[in-house]
């Protein structure tokens, strides 16, 4: 499985790499990770999603976001998904072309 989750932070040096040891102290592995701009009104200055190894029920991937929480401005998970699921790229892609955008 893997899972998807929204991180805000603070834009401050160390921060991210803080927040990034949690996974690294609970064996989680990071495989995916992209800045964006962090919704306002969150907090935050800045956000990340992130994809990673584990769904977010597993006891590594649960403890790993439990210590995230004091660190960060928010966490969302967005969601947790086989592995066998179609890849981001593509389901960002489904939900962004043309015809999915018909009503």
């Amino acid at each position: 499985d893997k899972t998807m989750l929204l991180l805000g932070l603070l834009d401050a040096p160390g921060n991210l790499a803080a927040a990034l040891t949690s996974f690294t102290t609970h064996g989680v592995n990071v495989s995916y990770i992209q800045s964006s701009a962090a919704p306002p009104g969150s907090g935050a200055q800045v956000a990340f999603f992130i994809e990673l190894a584990g769904h977010a029920r597993d006891t590594a991937v649960a403890h790993a976001l439990a210590e995230l929480q004091p660190l960060a401005a928010f966490v969302k998970v967005l969601g947790s998904f086989a592995c066998g699921a179609p890849d981001r790229d593509a389901l960002l892609g489904a939900a962004t072309s043309p015809s999915s955008m018909r009503g």
